[in-house]
């Protein structure tokens, strides 16, 4: 007999199981649309495969229509019951194919626990022990009137059929130990069914594969957890790392809801207790759409901080995780992120001093001053760091240096010398180390201003002053005047015995008249000099200071030739008087 196709009507299954068997009977109708149930030929979500261990038995779905579902066990049953009840095909009596049955359902049902690896889920409108026959209707329904069997491609069985007789409503699936070609073929209603067989010769079946009707599983499941970093790295001021802010958002992938999410603090390995909260960062959950986002707790020191997040889909969705009383039952609705590291790195600053050039002062102005500064300025700088001054070398009695301020204060009762000084930020809180501490230095040098002597030349009339007369070789082009000499001035090297001065004359005055040695200090005419007096100014330098030296020099008339006079112009007698 021809049947329609199941999805074609909404057509009425009935299962009339014998003695150790219910009867049931049910109306399909579509489930909702916004459902996603599993179909035939679908993967489990859970196993990544077209079937799943139940009760230590694989089993596959065979056909599906709407919320409801057929399973049939991929493995052969009956031997691991020691069931052989079953003798020469369906032409034993009907209670041997019913004490088999309920021997396999007392098989299954002691081998369910602990090894589903589906859950609860195919727990449906039958209860868990009427695994039975399957009857023709659905025989014909799922197999589209006996022509396409891909339903039950890898079923590990050839199929055999009844006389029609008491069991004309049933198709028991059996292994049996002949080949397909000593069975024949069914024919019902004058049409042979191609993979409906029995055994002519009646031999023996030693196994069958149970039949049950489940509600069926949904789709969506969670899947994954994602973190949008991995691994961040801020330096301790960066503002994100701040009381509150966010370092990292959450995300999960499908699931129902509620999530319930944990954040635990682990090692770099990943070894942590996810029901103890971290130190560091808390969660600002969104439990309906299963986002998250890390916050701070507190601003974080610089170190190297890890932990993960878990999440739970608490739905109470059956038919998509089992347990509903327990979460942590089925590992399906959990999901945790890998490692995720938070690196704060520590912060290293720079300095200058203000002045950053050496601090040069003559004695003098040190002993005039009551104090002058050396500042310096850090960058970035708060109220987490100070700079502190100190005298690192030199001549450290030469000075006092307030170490908060820096003001200097002279102390050398006259003496010269150099003393280095030291500007360094650091951390005030000696516990903290969240900066690396810098530092920069110069040079205060205080020194004897220098002098200079001017030493006229022998031919001068004056020891002091130099001073010739107009006729003096000393006054023409290239003659001498004298010679300038350094005095006091401070040592090339401080500490040292040595010092060097040079000489320049300065603009100005009749300074275009002269020229000087700038090693030797002495001075020439660059022309021949007039009656009068000239000024100029001879700059004496060390290494330290210079000084302006003012010169003079002096040029008088050439003396008065002697005169003889005579009483004419012929005449030899000189004589003292003459009246003209």
């Amino acid at each position: 007999m021809m049947r329609k196709k199941l999805w074609m009507c909404l057509a009425t299954f009935t299962l009339m199981l014998f003695t150790g068997f219910i009867y049931w009977n049910y109306t399909l109708n579509a489930a909702p649309a916004s459902v996603n149930y599993y179909g035939f030929g679908d993967n489990f979500e859970r196993t990544n495969t077209d079937s799943f261990t139940m009760g230590g038995i694989e089993w596959k779905l065979v056909y599906a229509y709407g919320d409801k579902g057929w399973l049939m066990s991929k493995d052969n049953i009956a031997p691991r019951a020691n069931c052989s009840d079953l003798r020469d095909g369906l032409w034993v009596e009907e209670r041997d194919v019913l004490t088999c049955l309920n021997t396999i359902n007392n098989y299954y049902q002691a081998s369910i626990k602990n090894t589903d690896s589906m859950g609860e889920v195919v727990l449906g409108s039958s209860p868990i022990n009427t695994l039975g026959m399957m009857s023709l209707e659905d025989y014909f329904t799922m197999t589209k009137d006996g022509e396409d069997i891909s339903c039950l491609d890898g079923i590990d069985t050839t199929f055999t059929g009844s006389t029609f007789g008491d069991f004309s409503s049933y198709v028991v699936f059996a292994q049996h130990n002949m080949t397909i070609g000593q069975t024949k073929r069914v024919v019902i209603g004058g049409k042979t069914y191609k993979y409906l067989l029995y055994n002519d010769a009646r031999d023996v079946f030693d196994a069958i594969n149970p039949f049950i009707e489940i509600n069926l599983p949904q789709k969506g499941i969670i899947k994954n957890i994602m973190a949008d970093k991995t691994s961040i790295t801020k330096s301790y001021t960066d503002p994100i790392n701040d009381t509150g802010n966010t370092m990292i958002s959450i995300d999960t992938s499908e699931g129902e809801g509620p999530y319930h999410f944990y954040l635990y603090d682990t090692d770099a390995s990943g070894h942590g207790t996810y029901t103890t909260p971290s130190n560091y960062f808390t969660l600002d959950p969104d439990s309906a759409n299963g986002t998250a986002k890390v916050n701070l707790i507190n601003k974080l020191p610089a170190g190297d901080y890890y932990f993960k997040v878990k999440v739970v889909d608490e739905s109470t969705n059956e038919r998509l995780y089992y347990e509903p009383s327990d979460f942590t039952k089925d590992p399906y609705r959990t999901k945790e992120t890998g490692v995720i590291h938070v690196q704060i790195t520590k912060v290293s600053p720079t300095i200058a001093f203000d002045n950053p050039s050496q601090t040069k002062k003559s004695v003098q102005d040190a002993t005039m001053a009551t104090n002058w500064n050396e500042t310096a300025t850090a960058n970035p700088f708060n109220s987490d760091l100070q700079i502190k001054y100190t005298i690192v070398s030199g001549d450290i009695g030469l000075i006092d240096l307030d170490e908060n301020t820096g003001a200097v204060i002279y102390k050398g009762n006259g003496a010269f010398g150099k003393v280095k000084i030291r500007a360094t930020v650091d951390e005030i809180n000696p516990n903290s180390d969240n900066y690396n501490s810098a530092y920069v230095e110069k040079e205060i040098v205080v020194y004897r201003e220098v002098d200079g002597v001017v030493t006229p030349h022998a031919n001068s009339s004056d020891a002091n002053v130099p001073t010739f007369q107009a006729n003096d070789a000393n006054v023409k082009t290239g003659g001498t005047i004298g010679t300038i000499k350094g005095t006091l001035g401070t040592p090339d090297t401080i500490g040292g015995t040595t010092t060097t001065y040079s000489y320049a004359i300065k603009s100005g005055g009749n300074g275009s008249f002269f020229t000087v040695n700038a090693n030797s200090g002495e001075i020439k005419t660059n022309a021949n000099l007039a009656v009068g007096t000239y000024t100029f100014t001879v700059t004496v330098s060390d290494k330290w200071s210079s000084k302006d030296i003012p010169v003079t020099v002096n040029v008088g008339m050439a003396p008065a030739e002697a005169l003889n006079f005579y009483e004419n112009s012929t005449s030899n007698t000189i004589i003292n008087q003459k009246t003209v």
